[in-house]
């Protein structure tokens, strides 16, 4: 099994309010370690939380999501913090952060992706995988709604 303090991974692949339209501000220091490396996917589920997405590393559907070369592990961290993740009880955990395969082109590469660590019998499954693409269409219903 992969430690979890192990820099052998060496991107990380963020699917929801982690990437890079959602402009998380009080990540920056995060964000100065990691470098953009292109659009990919990982196959799973992909649920909606309300507030933010949730993947499930289960199923055949595809999670579109950003992927990140991380310059400097110490950054993981932040995210973890950000994530709900506790290294000492992962259990306890709002988030897992797991190793996984993404798909980049033809390339697939070893990354950290933060899974849900929560039921999801009551979450709306995204069917799309991309939650980008959801958040605008639900904000474009909403504002359609409450005009």
């Amino acid at each position: 099994m992969l430690n979890l303090n192990s820099s052998q991974i060496n991107h990380v692949f963020f699917y929801g309010t982690l990437m890079r339209d959602f402009n998380l501000s009080f990540l920056s220091e995060a964000a100065r370690h990691l470098e953009f490396v292109g659009i990919g996917h990982v196959f799973g589920t992909l649920y909606d939380c309300v507030y933010f997405p949730a993947a499930v590393l289960t199923g055949e559907s595809r999670i579109i999501g950003e992927i990140f070369f991380i310059k400097y592990h110490s950054c993981l961290e932040i995210i973890n913090a950000y994530e709900g993740f506790d290294l000492k009880e992962p259990g306890n955990s709002l988030f897992l952060r797991r190793c996984t395969i993404a798909h980049i082109g033809d390339s697939e590469l070893d990354v950290w992706i933060y899974e849900y660590n929560g039921d999801t019998r009551n979450l709306r499954i995204i069917e799309s995988g991309n939650y980008k693409d959801y958040v605008r269409v639900r904000d474009r219903m909403l504002e359609v709604i409450y005009r």
